[in-house]
């Protein structure tokens, strides 16, 4: 049996050739034969499409089938490479071409291989394979449809990680690890959601529904893709073309088979080292040696104090060096840093400033701020919960101060309600850390407009509150711990200063244009840090008794914005500041490597850690636990 000829010379040179999984229609546009049998014969229709395809007259079909098999593989690709261009849309292109930062340093051959601007323009290694074989194997399979269902669900599931992946790396800084995101879905997610007024079993029955829609559209794409790529490779072209794409991503491989798997700069990445890295076990941080460490924190509890100022730990959401160091910024945030200093040193307050390696990027404030509060690195969720299952009393800041006879406060202005209660152990968490005054958002009789998504509760205003109410007047030391919200993202426009900050309350509308939140993000986050930095200022002059021990310090970059400090220093590197009157305090800082002023310097390495404030705290007071004369040890990272 062969092929029917179309009797119209000009048809018979334009026509091009579609073959579907039992019967071939000759014609483009859809120019089909009335003679033209039907084949449900595999074996007896592959010989007719070998044999147009080899005709003189299937010349021009055969480019067309090649071309289109290539379009195919090099549009699913990029497709998977979009969620990445997406997170790292700051710095990314959408061409093609994006250079190479140094071509001396990488090589001049590095331009074929490796592109610095996070374009989707790139090939994943296991796909461009899976994808191959698959369209070569089906021309030998009855039930070409197994190959395309499982075709397509291998390209969602890979999809899938693609995006979450990029949601790690783009907003969190880091490379994704399983199972902690697990528990931050099952324990933190439903609070978020549930603070923000959104169902979390609506927002399950809207994922699947999504994939839903996402498989059948893959299984139609995938369906005729196979189809071209399976003529496509009993051609020489496409033969030629499919393994020249393979050649590429072999030399690729061999080149830089010593690259870090998270290098987002390669045009040929593979995935499966990046899903074991996430699926890996060994990637925990455990309690080594923490009796051992514990017992060094208890020993401490036989300190005799000779100095107990109150002290204010505060942690400024999505503070980190961008505000310093980004070329947007930093010179509009570093004028008025100078300013603010002067005009606090006016009112006999000094500080002096370093910078700190939080244990995360950017999110989960609570690992970074929990790390200073224990003197241990906490970097990932599945830690953190280890910290309330611990067999003995973890001998933690607040029950050192406790212990010396502080009042230790806990202000936490998020949103809650008796559903968002139920979902967090509070029990638990109050157990552990045993602040002795927990002041939530119930607690803070505030009723003015709400300036965040998060409770709306001003920073300003719940700091006040506290120290009007519990704080002034008191007789014995006090601790507060606050992390502010104001500077959280998205970066509303912040609240307004107030000189009382009772007048907040009496503020019932927006007092910003409704286009306030189409501004620049960068201004937006300005804006908010030096709200931040407003209130405290004024809270400092205005309040603080002249003894106070102020310690700020950010939890963590600004999400999504690290990019902006590369090169410059550790992305995990965030602003540390002690701010105190008179000499005392300011010349023990001079010793431990904190710089004048309230600008951090850029160091070549930085000493501090989170997990360090405990022990900075503790040197701030002069504890006596030894011979006369001995000065406290220091920890700059923890224990």
């Amino acid at each position: 049996m062969s092929l029917p000829r179309n009797s119209d010379p000009v048809a018979r040179r334009n026509q091009w050739i579609w073959f579907s999984d039992n019967f071939i229609v000759i014609g483009m546009p859809c120019l089909s034969h009335p003679s033209l049998p039907k084949v449900r014969d595999q074996r007896l229709l592959q010989q007719l499409r070998v044999q147009y395809l080899g005709s003189m007259e299937g010349r021009e079909v055969r480019d067309w089938v090649t071309l289109k098999w290539l379009v195919w593989m090099l549009a699913s690709n990029i497709i998977l490479f979009v969620p990445i261009t997406i997170a790292y849309q700051a710095v990314a292109g959408w061409t093609p071409i994006g250079g190479i930062l140094n071509l001396d340093v990488e090589g001049r051959l590095s331009a074929l291989f490796l592109n610095h601007n996070y374009n989707p323009f790139r090939l994943l290694a296991e796909w461009s394979i899976l994808f191959s074989l698959a369209a070569f194997i089906q021309r030998y399979l009855r039930h070409k449809a197994i190959v395309v269902w499982s075709s397509t669900a291998t390209y969602i599931l890979i999809f899938s990680f693609q995006c979450y992946y990029a949601i790690m790396m783009g907003i969190y800084g880091e490379p994704p690890y399983i199972q902690n995101e697990w528990s931050l879905v099952q324990e933190v997610l439903p609070v978020f959601l549930a603070g923000n007024g959104i169902s979390f079993p609506l927002v399950l029955i809207c994922t699947v529904i999504i994939l839903g829609i996402l498989f059948w559209m893959c299984m139609k794409a995938f369906r005729m893709a196979l189809a071209s790529g399976e003529l496509a490779l009993s051609q020489r072209s496409g033969q030629i073309w499919t393994c020249g794409i393979l050649f590429y991503i072999l030399v690729s491989q061999l080149r830089y088979h010593h690259a870090d798997i998270h290098d987002l700069r390669l045009n040929s990445q593979w995935l499966t080292p990046r899903i074991l890295d996430a699926l890996a076990l060994d990637k925990l941080d455990p309690f080594d040696h923490i009796l051992a460490r514990s017992d060094v924190y208890a020993s401490w509890s036989r300190d005799s104090l000779v100095h107990r100022p109150n002290i204010y730990l505060i942690f400024i959401e999505s503070y980190g060096a961008v505000p310093f160091l980004s070329e947007y910024i930093r010179e509009p945030f570093q004028e008025r840093m100078t300013i603010r200093e002067e005009r606090m040193k006016e009112q006999g307050w000094t500080g002096r400033s370093t910078y700190s390696l939080a244990p995360i990027k950017g999110g989960r404030s609570w690992l970074s701020f929990s790390s200073a509060l224990m003197g241990i690195h906490i970097a990932d969720q599945i830690t953190y919960n280890q910290l309330f299952d611990l067999s003995f009393t973890y001998p933690h800041l607040v029950r050192y101060l406790n212990a010396h006879g502080y009042t230790t406060h806990r202000i936490n202005t998020m949103r809650t309600d008796e559903k968002i209660d139920a979902m967090i152990p509070y029990e638990a968490v109050a157990t552990f850390h045993e602040f002795d005054d927990w002041v939530l958002f119930p607690d803070i009789p505030y009723t003015g407009f709400p300036f965040n998504s998060m409770g709306g509760i001003p920073d300003q205003f719940a700091l006040e509150y506290v120290w009007d109410s519990r704080i002034r007047g008191a007789d014995t030391p006090q601790m507060v711990f606050f992390i502010t919200l104001d500077s959280h993202t998205p970066w509303y426009p912040p609240p307004l200063v107030r000189s009382d900050f009772r007048a907040l309350n009496d503020i019932k509308t927006n007092p910003y244009p409704d286009s306030a939140m189409e501004a620049d993000i960068m201004d937006r986050y300005l804006a908010c840090v030096e709200y931040e930095w407003d209130f405290l200022e004024q809270f400092i002059t205005h309040k603080a008794n002249k003894d106070d021990l102020f310690i700020l310090i950010g939890d963590h970059q600004p999400p999504a914005m690290e990019h902006q400090i590369w090169d410059q220093i550790n992305d995990y590197a965030v602003p540390l500041h002690v701010i105190s009157k008179g000499n005392r305090v300011d010349s023990l800082l001079s010793i431990l490597d904190f710089a004048p002023g309230l600008t951090p310097p850029v160091q070549d390495s930085i000493h501090w850690h989170h997990e360090g404030v405990y022990s900075l705290i503790r040197y701030l007071l002069e504890p006596q636990n030894g011979p006369p004369g001995t000065t406290a040890r220091v920890f700059q990272k923890g224990i």
